[in-house]
């Protein structure tokens, strides 16, 4: 059994197993217990081995659980941290519209396919377009890293043009959006077919993106089915990378959104009045 631990909030982290002798053992049901035994968290194993099972803990902690299989007499431990190094490096860290990254900014981007993303989606990024092409799709990346500035502007001139209450269905308010992570990134066909459009997912660039875009480590993170977790309209070009042993659990489990399967609560609104200049 191999376990880890990934803060995903300043306030929870969630502890992960993997074993491949799931038939074998007879038992699904996986337990988090703190150091004084106390009961943190459950989980179920899928079909495949894996399960996630959200922990809550104290803002920049760091805290050794122990993971048991009941039943099974498996037992592992493994130290869990939401220090604020640890969430800026965690490549499952949410952020959505009551969990804000603030101004952060990454120190690892690297440029691929032409965009600015976190070193770790470089590569797969960069894959997924080339095979891709390969397979008759012509799509390119766009609008990897977004800094705080960047999108402070962009959220702006939404709210001139369309008010704030619009705004905020399509489009992060500065300190809230995933691009700010550099994990994240936009696909758009290369004939510019459906830019940023929800008709992208029925173009051949959206359907093949929604087909293989797990087996590169992303998922489309805004759909039709998480809508109302997320309070975001679906975004079929939007891709965040989470990393392939998530995308395969979240296909084991069948769980829709990120929020869902770490555990974390549905964010359809923003907590609190929107004190952004002409959001009145």
């Amino acid at each position: 059994m191999v376990t880890q631990a990934m803060p995903v909030s300043r306030t929870q982290a969630v502890v992960t197993v993997d074993t491949p002798d799931v038939d074998r053992l007879g038992a699904r049901d996986v337990l988090v217990t703190g150091p004084d035994g106390s009961l943190l968290g459950v989980g179920t194993l899928t079909a495949g081995g894996k399960a996630v099972v959200p922990v809550t803990v104290k803002p920049s902690s760091t805290m050794r659980v122990n993971v048991t299989i009941p039943g099974a007499d498996i037992s592992r431990s493994v130290v869990t941290s939401t220090s604020p190094s640890s969430l800026d490096t965690s490549l499952w860290r949410v952020v959505n519209k009551v969990t804000p990254i603030g101004t952060y900014a990454p120190r690892t981007l690297r440029t691929s396919a032409g965009v600015q993303v976190d070193v770790r989606a470089a590569a797969p990024m960069a894959r997924l377009i080339a095979d891709a092409g390969r397979a008759g799709v012509r799509i390119y990346a766009s609008n990897g890293y977004r800094a705080y500035g960047w999108q402070q502007g962009l959220y702006g001139s939404y709210v001139r043009r369309d008010g704030a209450l619009a705004a905020d269905t399509y489009s992060a308010r500065p300190g809230y959006s995933e691009h700010q992570t550099g994990l994240a990134f936009d696909a758009k066909n290369r004939d510019e077919r459906c830019s940023l459009e929800p008709c992208f997912g029925a173009t051949p660039g959206g359907r093949w993106l929604a087909e293989h875009a797990a087996a590169y480590g992303f998922v489309v993170r805004y759909t039709a089915q998480n809508s109302v977790i997320t309070g975001y309209s679906p975004e079929p070009w939007h891709l965040r990378y989470v990393g392939p042993w998530l995308t395969a659990y979240l296909k084991e489990s069948g769980e829709q959104s990120l929020e869902v399967a770490l555990g974390m609560p549905a964010a359809p609104d923003y907590i609190g009045p929107n004190t952004f200049p002409g959001a009145e």
